[in-house]
Formats: C-alpha cells, structure tokens, sequence
C-alpha cells in the first residue's frame, strides 16, 4: 500500500518496510483512533480481536501503545491522553526521506517509542550505527526487547531525556525526532557534524503540525518546514492553557465584548494557523463545538462565536491575532512550506521566503 501511494520510490526504504515486521513492536493490547469511543479512542487486544489488531499493524495507521504515561486505564473514561505510539508508516517514511540517510551515517532518535523507527533506521545505516533515546523507563525496555526479538540487538538504545542528546556517542551525521517540539535544544546542533542534518516535528501553541528539516553549518542549523504533520510533544516541552483557572464567572462578568464585524482568516484556514504560531508565541488556539474560537495565554483569554468577541485580561489577544492574520494575508497567504527557521546558541529565528532577503523576527530569545 505504501509503495502504491509512492511513498517507497527509494529502493532501500523499501526494502527497509518489506524486511523490518512491524508487528514484531506492538503490544499485544493498542488503542486505535475512534470517534464512537468516550475518549476518542477504543482498546484493540489481540487476543479478543486479532483481525483488526493485524490490520492495524500493517496498515498506514498510527497505533497508541500508551495512554497517560502508562500510569491509569482509560476504559470507562471519557477523556484520555496519548503518550506514545507507532507513527504512521507513510509519515515515518517521509521522514527518513527527508534524512537522507545513507549506509554508515550515525544516527541520533530522539523517543524510540516501540522501536520499529529504530529498526528502520538500522537496516537503513547499518545496526551499530544507531543511538535510540527514551524518557520513559518502560517504553524504553519494551524497545530494548522488541529490537532483539527482530533482530536489531545491535541498536543502542538509551533510556534518558532526549533533549539533552548523547553527547557520549556524538558525533551525529543525522538527528531524527519522533516526538514533536516547540524549542529544538541547541545540543542536537552541538552533536551534529558540519553539514549534517536534522528533522523534526515542529509545533506552536497555536498550531499542532509542522516539520522542519536543518543543515548544520558553523554553529547553526537553518532550514525549511517541509510538511505538516502531528506528533505527540516531548514531556519536556508540554504545553497547556491556563484556561481553566483564568475563565471564572467573576472574569466572564468583567469581560470586554465587542461584535465581530468580519472573521479573519486564522479562523478557518490551517496555514494561516501555522503562521500565526510563528508570529505568537505562547498563544493557544483551539475550536471547541458548542461554544466557538478560543485564545489564552499565559494572563488573558478571548472568546470568538458567531458574532461577538469575549475577552478577559490585559491583552487584547482577537486584537493581536486579527493582525498577524491580516500580515499573512499581505504576505501572500503562504503555506508552511514557505517559512523557515535557523537555530543558534541564543535564539530561534523564523524567516519567511528566503532566509537572505525574506522578513525574518525571532521566535524567543
């Protein structure tokens, strides 16, 4: 199927698929994407359902392995976090595209998660050349097990915090994420050689998707955003919004209303979401049904539904976003493809176009 939809032109990523049994690093029991379910996500155990269990083993499906760090069940539940999974294969094999990885790079993985990725990446570079990092102690195990019941005892794989690197093992040709981020660390370039190259899921917290692709040269790492893609965030880096604590009928009743005289674009458009991000960072969007638009930061919090705007709080957050939506329309409406972004010892910067003569501005500090 992944060779049908033209995911697999390289000859050795295919082979990497054909050779590497997926089903070999799943668990026995996996959530699966499900609208019906209370939480959005119904159990599959392969015992009481094998036929969709091996389905979604070898289909172009992501399979949750985790829910809430492992720490409750979420059976009865009407809400449940996922925490860690086995990507889709086709994003897993746009990934190691976009790497261009060749026999002998060493490769860093940052969240090894079942270890299928790792395995990947093995037969790709070859089985020594490939250091895999985990946070979580019992993600990192059930790895270690599953790369030696494949075959793959050869991987490196590090139980510890990914955003740190592996500084005893660079340095890197390739750096490769599996969870998504809104900071890259700077010791990922530290371990990087000159010209080498990393990829990795990008976020705001305005918008969930992003990936961007960095060479390494003189310190820094510059590059595009390739595709918008959706990756769980590195426990480091998680991000929530205070609007729990912040949205209180004493609040609601000092709040500022004013009608919505047109809706701007970051409403109903998904790159100028991914522009917004870029321009505003640490503003949370989000639609919720029943109730309409949500903005929040860290001290102020703005309601948009059908026709009037809510806000609470010293900034005037709708204010903010109408106008960054208004510069990405000035700009050309451009798409995620079109941004780009250079990291260095002390900041991000985020450019537009060209990272020579488009507009550029700092992401933080």
């Amino acid at each position: 199927m992944l060779a049908a939809d033209g995911h697999l032109d390289d000859g050795r990523l295919r082979d990497a698929f054909e050779t590497v049994p997926r089903h070999l690093f799943l668990p026995d029991r996996v959530w699966l994407d499900d609208s019906t379910a209370p939480t959005g996500y119904a159990q599959v155990d392969r015992g009481c359902d094998p036929e969709r269990w091996w389905a979604a083993a070898y289909g172009d499906v992501s399979v949750v392995t985790q829910i809430d760090d492992g720490g409750r069940e979420p059976l009865d539940d009407h809400w449940a976090t996922p925490t860690s999974s086995a990507s889709r294969p086709s994003v897993v094999a746009l990934m190691l595209a976009a790497a261009g990885l060749q026999p002998g790079h060493r490769v860093l993985e940052i969240g090894t998660g079942t270890g299928f990725n790792a395995a990947l990446l093995a037969h790709l570079v070859g089985r020594a050349h490939v250091t895999s990092v985990e946070i979580d102690p019992s993600v990192s195990a059930q790895a270690r097990a599953s790369l030696a019941a494949a075959g793959y005892q050869e991987v490196s794989a590090v139980c510890a915090d990914g955003e740190d690197g592996t500084s005893s093992r660079a340095p890197f040709d390739r750096v490769l994420a599996t969870a998504s981020m809104l900071r890259l660390p700077y010791a990922w370039v530290e371990q990087t050689v000159e010209g080498g190259v990393i990829v990795a899921p990008w976020e705001t917290s305005m918008c969930p998707y992003g990936m961007v692709r960095l060479t390494v040269h003189d310190g820094q790492a510059s590059g595009r955003f390739i595709t918008p893609v959706t990756f769980m965030t590195m426990r480091g880096q998680r991000h929530q919004a205070r609007l729990a604590e912040m949205f209180t009928d004493e609040n609601w009743e000092a709040a500022r209303h004013q009608d919505l005289d047109s809706r701007p674009a970051f409403l109903s458009d998904d790159d100028a979401q991914f522009g917004l991000g870029l321009r505003l960072p640490g503003v949370h969007y989000w639609q919720q049904a029943g109730t309409g638009h949500w903005l929040c930061s860290d001290d102020s919090w703005a309601l948009i539904d059908d026709d009037t705007v809510h806000q609470w709080g010293p900034r005037d957050l709708f204010g903010e976003a109408s106008a960054a939506s208004a510069w990405w329309e000035d700009a050309g409406r451009p798409s995620v493809h079109d941004f780009g972004l250079t990291i260095s010892p002390d900041e991000h910067t985020v450019w537009l176009d060209s990272r020579e003569s488009g507009p550029s501005w700092p992401l933080f500090g």
